[in-house]
């Protein structure tokens, strides 16, 4: 509870700023048509210690908001 507007069917939570056009509003439907999130700490364990290294090498230098060093 507490995820969906008052009309039954848009999202409260919205990933972008198009708050005053309903027809940009996400809804139920949009969820309901979404693959099945995974927990990233799940998928985290699932990796051997060398995947986990490849994938830090890989994303510490293309952090967020900092160009990549690797392109």
């Amino acid at each position: 509870m507490g995820y969906v507007r008052d009309d039954g069917k848009t999202m409260v939570a919205q990933p972008h700023l198009h708050l005053d056009d309903p027809k940009k509003m996400w809804t139920l439907d949009h969820l309901r048509r979404m693959a099945p999130l995974q927990s990233p700490n799940v998928l985290l364990n699932q990796w051997t210690p060398e995947e986990r290294e490849a994938f830090h090498a890989n994303y510490n230098p293309r952090r967020p908001g900092r160009p990549s060093r690797a392109s």
